[in-house]
């Protein structure tokens, strides 16, 4: 039990799941597509998920999935759920929970990596594009070089048949 409490408190939404449960299923990505980003817990992928399993019979939730918790209270399986959401409870419900948060933070993380990889890209063309000036100016040095060695060596061709 201490486990669990241990658990709930650490995200504002937590789902415990079997990876096999449709309403597991169900209610996750009812609560994903909301952007809550729960944290989920899938009892038949972690170490001791079956004494969660008994802890959550114990508590009530019966069947043990999925138990959901909100602000670190049970609210209960996906029937429950399904209910606060249908009158309308479950999205004010998420919000004073602090679930909509870090959605809101990932937004901001996104954003600025996005800044910067627009940073980054504007440096890149503009390297880009000053690597082809000088390139173009270099060719221009090397073609002017050329047209002066080929005038030079013509003039001594002609000087070499005058003598």
């Amino acid at each position: 039990m201490e486990m669990i409490t241990k658990m709930v408190l650490e995200r504002p939404v937590v789902i415990y799941s079997k990876t096999s449960c449709c309403m597991s299923h169900t209610v996750k990505t009812l609560l994903c597509d909301f952007g809550a980003n729960p944290a989920v817990h899938e009892l038949d992928e972690i170490p001791r998920g079956r004494e969660i399993e008994q802890a959550l019979l114990r508590l009530g939730c019966s069947p043990a999935v999925p138990a959901i918790f909100i602000g670190g209270e049970l609210v209960g399986g996906a029937n429950e759920v399904m209910s606060l959401h249908l009158n309308g409870s479950l999205i004010p419900m998420l919000k004073q929970a602090g679930a909509f948060k870090e959605k809101l933070g990932l937004k901001l993380a996104q954003g600025e990596a996005n800044s910067l990889s627009n940073m980054v890209h504007f440096d890149n063309v503009r390297l880009e594009h000053d690597v082809a000036l000088e390139l173009h100016s270099t060719r221009g040095v090397l073609a002017g070089e050329r047209a002066r060695m080929f005038q030079l060596q013509k003039k001594k061709s002609k000087t070499n048949m005058d003598v």
